[in-house]
């Protein structure tokens, strides 16, 4: 029998003697596997009926709380924090402390967190705009909608103009929206100071120094769209920069000298970065000092639009 069951494998599958061994082999071991388990779960089941009423219960209960969403039983850390507040009075988040902005119930982290968006500029002109801080709590914005001092929309008054609270306004939203004394008129954006920087609406103290950097590691400011490319610009305090920032015609930007300055130093510009100043060494020593402005074009990484932000700055006196 077992002769006639490795010849039935042999002519169905087309195997060897060996490997017909081997398969007869694996199939023995199938069977008595199931065997082994159906004999397991006749003599080891449970009956139904010993279990008690009392246990099945309390499996329902534990089966329930094991199939209850993670948000219904355990709140996010950002939920727990969300307090009651400890005082309800009409506010301004554009001019209010971090202690004060907690005793009405923010979270210590979203104190800071708007702390820190006045600090780069932002401004809250309407209620709304609170909500655009990163995972403000509805329930709280909720609580304090009526205490806001800001307008609903942007064409409609705020009280602010005719009251003074006792919170004192921070040093850089003060210098950015008092009124001046004099009027703000056009001036040199690559000879203006932090101070009056700090005269235009939305740039503070941070933002001013922000710009003044970014100008001298420039070498100064050859187009107005570079205000673009200053980090934490909101659009209102570029706009109202661009009102008043001029570039002198005849302003000549602090040259690169291409043909003297190592690698390292040409690095130090915004527009180079450190693989660009290395292959910009490489060439000049390759075939020699740069002749025009122009042979930065045969820089293969040098994109076009790089190329022509860089032309500006570029010198190939030697």
């Amino acid at each position: 029998m077992l002769r006639s069951l490795l010849r039935s494998i042999r002519q169905w599958g087309g195997f060897t003697q060996r490997q017909a061994r081997g398969t007869l082999a694996l199939l023995l071991i199938m069977v008595v596997c199931v065997g082994i388990m159906a004999w397991s779960n006749h003599f080891w089941s449970v009956p139904d009926e010993v279990i008690s009423e009392a246990d099945r219960h309390q499996l329902d209960s534990l089966v329930a709380v094991l199939n209850r969403p993670k948000e219904a039983t355990a709140p996010t850390t950002r939920q727990r924090s969300v307090r009651r507040p400890l005082a309800l009075f009409p506010f301004n988040p554009n001019t209010l402390s971090a202690d004060s902005l907690q005793l009405l119930g923010f979270p210590g982290w979203l104190a800071r967190r708007t702390i820190n968006y006045r600090s780069k500029g932002g401004q809250f002109r309407i209620k709304s705009d609170l909500k655009r801080l990163y995972d403000f709590p509805d329930t709280l914005y909720t609580r304090l909608y009526a205490y806001i001092d800001l307008p609903e929309r942007r064409d409609q008054p705020t009280a602010s103009t005719e009251t003074k609270y006792e919170a004192r306004p921070t040093r850089d939203f003060e210098r950015s929206t008092q009124p001046l004394s004099e009027p703000l008129t056009a001036f040199d954006l690559n000879t203006a100071d932090t101070t009056q920087l700090q005269k235009v609406r939305g740039i503070g103290h941070v933002l001013s120094n922000r710009i003044v950097r970014f100008r001298t590691v420039m070498g100064g400011f050859v187009s107005l769209d570079q205000m673009n490319e200053v980090w934490g610009l909101s659009d209102e305090a570029r706009a109202e920069l661009l009102r008043y920032a001029r570039i002198a015609p005849d302003f000549r930007p602090r040259p690169l000298l291409i043909n003297r300055a190592p690698a390292d130093s040409l690095a130090r510009h915004p527009y180079i970065h450190k693989g660009l100043a290395r292959v910009i060494v490489s060439y000049r020593e390759q075939h020699g000092p740069y002749r025009h402005v122009e042979d930065l074009r045969n820089i293969r990484i040098l994109k076009e639009e790089e190329y022509l932000k860089l032309v500006p700055y570029v010198s190939v006196e030697e």
